[in-house]
């Protein structure tokens, strides 16, 4: 996932990136704000989240996940659009079926909001051959051809405005690394260069250019968070190919369901928030983290690293309306699962 930039979000990162890479004495800190915006109308956690601009103005989106109670407890087909200027929530249709869906991965890409994967809401646990398009302007929903291997919890990115890009996830009898491409135009799936290593799901990272971070995830659930961050240059002539390298780990132990997304601005991906236990599942309310990783795709170092006032986790990714990244639900401290439009604030900070 990567963020067209937007002038009040290039004069923040804009100066960050400057200082850093000719001058290594500062870098990038996530600074602790209290949200004023519109809380989400139902709350809800592995939600799948994008961004869309219409008409210079930004809107998100949160489709299905799992809520606290009622019929939103084992996952929902909620949908639900938000209007950043007019700081309000709208109810949109919801999903096509009878059932809801929780790890579903969500991307916009022209004018459309992508929805692929996810698994059944209802207890069972089974995979989900989704592939919907949504179209804000007539608020309908568009089946589409189901990925070749279906999977949950996965990693999406959108590369040149035009291709889905489906990294690793949850799939039947267990994890898988294999990398998914949609052509949005032709609307046909191809595979792409495989994810090094065992496959894994709940990870988080971003895609910025024709470069894709990726990091963290459980290769069981339950399961101790993985190691092993990769960076991968997708090949212009040909997307299908990836050249895959290896990265460091951002600081301290390694992530499952965090949220992350690429900042086209300053070629940064920004990682917030997640769980590094190995005892309990996100429906068991795992630990969350406070914590925030910036990486640099360019130097392929970890630049910057925060702390939020909230800590939260089950992210299916972030969202920006162009002054600042937000996370939409998930689970706070206690595995509560909320509905708070939570900021992530960027700027550059002395090393001390």
């Amino acid at each position: 996932m990567a963020w067209k930039p937007f002038a009040a979000l290039i004069a923040t990162l804009a100066l960050a990136a400057c200082a850093l890479r000719p001058d290594p004495a500062t870098k990038p800190t996530a600074q602790a704000l209290v949200t004023d915006r519109a809380a989400m109308p139902v709350a809800l956690a592995d939600n799948a989240v994008a961004a869309l601009e219409r008409d210079g103005r930004p809107f998100f989106y949160s489709v299905a996940g799992q809520g606290s109670a009622g019929p939103y407890r084992d996952g929902s087909r909620l949908a639900f659009e938000y209007d950043a200027l007019e700081d309000r929530w709208h109810a949109l249709p919801p999903l096509p079926g009878a059932r809801g869906l929780v790890g579903v991965a969500a991307a916009g890409v022209g004018g459309r909001l992508y929805l692929v994967g996810g698994t059944w809401g209802d207890g069972s646990d089974r995979l989900a051959r989704t592939a919907l398009a949504f179209d804000p302007a007539t608020r309908t929903y568009t089946s589409l051809p189901t990925p070749p291997l279906p999977v949950a919890h996965a990693l999406i990115g959108v590369y040149a405005e035009r291709y889905l890009v489906l990294v690793a996830g949850r799939a039947e009898g267990g994890t898988v690394s294999a990398v998914q491409m949609f052509d949005t135009e032709a609307e046909e799936w191809f595979p792409a260069s495989q994810l090094p290593g065992p496959g894994r799901f709940g990870h988080a990272g971003g895609l910025v250019g024709d470069t894709l971070l990726v990091t963290g995830g459980r290769r069981a659930p339950g399961g101790t968070p993985v190691a092993g961050s990769w960076a991968g240059t997708i090949n212009p002539d040909d997307p299908s190919v990836i050249d895959w390298e290896p990265v460091p780990d951002p600081p301290g132990a390694p992530l499952f369901a965090a949220a992350g997304g690429g900042v086209a601005a300053s070629g940064w991906v920004v990682v917030a928030g997640g769980t590094a236990s190995a005892d309990l599942t996100p429906a068991e309310g795992a630990p969350a983290r406070a914590a925030v990783h910036v990486f640099d795709l360019d130097s392929r170092q970890w630049i910057g690293e925060g702390r939020r006032r909230v800590a939260t986790m089950a992210h299916r990714g972030l969202v920006s309306d162009g002054d600042q990244i937000y996370t939409l639900g998930g689970r706070g401290p206690g595995g509560v699962i909320t509905g708070a439009v939570i900021p992530v604030a960027l700027g550059p900070q002395p090393r001390g």
